[in-house]
């Protein structure tokens, strides 16, 4: 008798046909069961559908988006060809694809209320397990309850405060098209400090951008550019000026109105109030002018040296740069580690905005700007 191997092609998967005839012609099959045991048959070859793993999801990017979809994710796994469906949580993906080039699956986000949710792949042969990689996060839209202060100059400069809701991820704030030049978000407040850009005159609405998408218009979000108050110059003799100590008027025609003040004891100093955005100090330097100390609504914030080999006039010697439109004041010391021969000068003040003389002002002065909650 001899014995025959045969593969039957329409077998199930794990069997083989031995055929084993004798001598005499006489012939019979048997049809081994192939379970453990380790034949030496050949085995019918198993499909490759079958021989497919079921898929699972080991990333996702990115891994958050805006809760009205759109976000397109990029899916990396084993076993992601061919899907059939891939979802965020109970939602089917807007659209998907597969790509064999690199086994990943890209899927667009379906609109979906915040929160964290699964992605799923599905195949012939099943469907992902929801694991930590897989994990995709819906962003609320961020929403702007107010601003303050609600106008600034249109040359820019001004420091905004915005409330409102899901602002922590911030990517950008716009004031109308306008980006603005810088911002950041306080965790502490919830809050987004941004500086307005320059912009035209006129009324905008501040739009704050996060990974969750931008914020709608709404009346709580309006700003209002406005024209910046004319430049005006003061000379030296101004009576808005205020000074204080020992000073002396020295005659010179290069000197801003032909004549600049200028003091070397150490109790001198010069105070200025002005209702405006900016005030620059224009100064005479030279060998015999010394230091001196600048405070700004009543910060110290400057240390001038108004040392120069040679005489120079009309000097644009410190500026407080663009400030909150509204009341400010500037007062000017000598530093006291100045040298008693050594002067502060005084030769003219620019101020966008105006001086004003020291006086009283009722808390319902139009002039008087307030910020935050009064």
């Amino acid at each position: 008798m001899r014995c025959r191997i045969a593969a039957n092609r329409n077998c199930a998967p794990g069997t083989a046909v031995a055929g084993v005839s004798s001598g005499r012609g006489v012939g019979f099959s048997v049809v081994l069961l192939l379970a453990t045991l380790a034949l030496a048959v050949l085995v019918c070859p198993v499909s490759r559908a079958e021989a497919e793993a079921v898929p699972a999801v080991t990333g996702i990017s990115p891994s958050r988006g805006p809760t009205e979809g759109g976000t397109t994710v990029v899916i990396s796994g084993t076993g992601l060809q061919d899907p059939t469906s891939v979802s965020f949580g109970e939602t089917e993906a807007t659209s998907f694809s597969y790509d064999p080039e690199t086994g990943s699956v890209t899927a667009v986000s379906p609109p979906h209320e915040a929160g964290t949710v699964s992605v799923r792949v599905t195949t012939a042969q099943g469907i992902s397990e929801a694991t930590a990689e897989s994990a995709f996060t819906f962003l609320a839209v961020p929403v702007v309850t107010g601003v303050s202060p609600t106008t600034g100059t249109a040359a820019g400069g001004t420091q905004v405060t915005i409330s409102g809701l899901h602002l922590a991820e911030v990517i950008a704030v716009f004031f109308g098209d306008s980006p603005a030049a810088e911002f950041a978000y306080d965790p502490a407040t919830g809050t987004v400090c941004a500086v307005a850009p320059p912009h035209a005159a006129g009324q905008v609405q501040v739009k704050v951008t996060t990974t969750g998408g931008a914020s709608k218009d709404t009346p709580a979000d309006d700003f209002t550019f406005v024209p910046p108050p004319p430049t005006a110059w003061y000379e030296q003799a101004d009576p808005r000026i205020q000074y204080s100590g020992t000073w002396y008027t020295f005659s010179t025609l290069p000197a801003s109105g032909g004549s600049y003040r200028r003091a070397s004891s150490n109790s001198a100093s010069v105070t200025l109030f002005f209702i405006g955005e900016q005030l620059d100090w224009i100064a005479m330097k030279g060998k015999t002018t010394g230091v001196a100390d600048v405070w700004l609504d009543g910060k110290k914030v400057a240390t001038v040296d108004l040392s120069n080999p040679v005489a120079v006039y009309r000097q644009r010697v410190w500026s407080t740069g663009r400030l909150p439109s509204g009341l400010h004041r500037v007062r000017i010391t000598k530093n006291p580690s100045s040298l008693i021969d050594k002067y502060i000068t005084v030769d003219a003040i620019e101020v966008v905005g105006a001086l004003v003389s020291p006086s009283r002002i009722e808390q319902t002065d139009g002039r008087l700007h307030w910020t935050g909650i009064w």
